[in-house]
């Protein structure tokens, strides 16, 4: 058996609960919902945080986020993560994405791989978004076929018509798409703006860009307005759903699919105004604050190589458990463990390599940059915004899942029934969280402290990071 390609796409910034794969209201992810018919789909998979870069810190590593300790303000330590093995072990890597925490900024989570697509010099014509932002990074189509046509250049084919280079008799890739359409701005393209309009489109603009939360905080915005911003925000998830299935039907046209395992997640969700469940927490707005399920609840979906039958798994899951997917599938073929014959035989189809009985969520508190603009809009009041976003998610019998969610001394304690937000809550120990974090703080770090220092960042990626309201 020749090794199988791994693929890993991470749907920035899109939340279980505005996919029709989990029985949201508008057809927002018809290819999620196809591709699920030969997949097995984790109905209560959460993230390990709540924004791009930790969570891909631990989706890479397989630890937690106070664990490996990979923040703004730290540069990552190599040989930790996934992509580092499949490298060592003969793979050629590749990352695709203008998310520049990603692949530009130097905390370094893009150094494992042999190629880097990021923020282009110059946006292509055809690949532009649409609006008045700005935008210095194209739409993800054009991130989808960057990355079809460096598999073109492994195979040494020129896609998918040549029959020639089809197949897997090439040395084994790795890959990550990370697709950013779903992130706000919500700028979905005609084709996929279905349920947008005037008045969202124009509220939208008058929230701006940069670090927009603290103007909802700050009560310089009402918070409906994020009501009216979900339009926008379902046609940009659909538009991303159709960037999958570019990147998932490029590879079934070029016969390489079957050979591939194909992991489809998110890094986490978004928040449109919903309210927390800790009393006086904040609301959700963007993914700055808090660990409502809106931020923590997302898709995921894993087709093993040659799966054709459709799983459903209800435990508690998270994609943070990549690595361990990994492992398993290429262990035998790529020396990365041992394997015993009827272990090797039960890896027909994914089998809940996902699942875990706990899961720590967690969110550093608010400080630079964020800290000063929350004192700018909120005054003295900023300092109710000053605390550690946290959860600890536990499974239970049956669908549901127990969370433990923590904000500023207090916890509440949510059943969480499905991504449509059926909840039911009661109190908690805030003392099991914070006792949880300092356990896994405990151990060595997987990344050496730095200042915090984006100067030598390119204009546009300076400028990127403004619209999408990190800066």
């Amino acid at each position: 058996m020749s090794s199988p390609n791994v693929l890993l796409v991470v749907l920035d910034s899109v939340r279980a609960a505005n996919t029709s794969l989990h029985d949201h209201r508008r057809e927002t992810t018809p290819f999620l919902s196809s591709f699920a018919s030969t997949a097995t789909v984790y109905g209560q998979a959460r993230a390990p945080s709540t924004w791009s870069l930790p969570s891909h810190a631990s989706i890479w590593t397989g630890e937690s986020v106070p664990s490996h300790g990979i923040e703004i303000t730290t540069t990552a330590d190599e040989g930790h993560s996934v992509w580092d093995a499949l490298g060592a072990a003969g793979y050629e890597t590749g990352v695709f994405s203008s998310n520049v925490y990603v692949t530009d900024h130097p905390v370094g989570l893009g150094e494992p791989f042999d190629t880097v697509c990021g923020v282009p010099s110059e946006v292509p014509a055809d690949h532009q978004q649409p609006g008045d932002f700005e935008m210095e990074a194209p739409t993800g189509f054009w991130y989808a076929d960057q990355f079809l046509d460096w598999v073109d250049d492994r195979r040494g084919g020129s896609g998918p018509t040549d029959s020639a280079a089809s197949g897997d008799d090439t040395e084994p890739w790795a890959a990550c798409v990370n697709v950013m359409d779903g992130h706000r701005p919500y700028l979905p393209l005609p084709t996929y703006d279905e349920w947008g309009d005037e008045e969202a489109r124009r509220l939208q603009s008058e929230i701006g860009r940069g670090q927009f939360v603290w103007q909802f905080y700050g009560d310089r915005h009402p918070f409906w307005y994020l009501d009216a911003l979900e339009r926008l925000y379902d046609g940009a998830v659909r538009q991303a759903d159709a960037v999958v299935e570019r990147v998932v039907g490029g590879l079934a046209e070029r016969g390489l699919l079957d050979g591939t395992l194909v992991v489809i997640t998110a890094d986490h969700g978004d928040g449109l105004g919903e309210p927390s469940p800790v009393p006086d927490g904040p609301a959700s707005v963007a993914h700055t604050l808090g660990t409502h399920e809106h931020l923590t609840h997302v898709p995921l979906l894993v087709r093993a190589p040659g799966q054709t039958t459709p799983r459903r798994v209800d435990d508690l899951a998270t994609p943070a458990r990549f690595p361990a997917a990994v492992d398993r599938w290429v262990s035998s073929v790529s020396g990365f463990a041992d394997e015993t014959p009827d272990e090797a035989a039960a890896r027909d189809t994914d089998d809940g390599t996902f699942t875990t009985p706990e899961l720590l969520v967690y969110r550093r508190p608010v400080d630079g940059p964020k800290l000063r603009t929350a004192r700018e809009f909120c005054g003295d009041d900023h300092e109710r915004y000053v605390s550690v976003s946290a959860a600890l998610y536990r499974d239970l019998v049956g669908t549901d899942v127990e969370k433990l969610a923590y904000w500023d001394g207090e916890a509440v304690r949510v059943h969480a029934h499905d991504a449509q937000g059926r909840l039911r809550t009661g109190t908690g120990d805030p003392t099991v969280v914070t006792d949880r974090v300092a356990a896994e703080r405990a151990g060595p770090s997987l990344a050496t402290p730095r200042e915090q220092d984006e100067a030598e960042l390119p204009d546009e990626v300076l400028n990127h990071l403004a619209n999408i309201g990190y800066r």
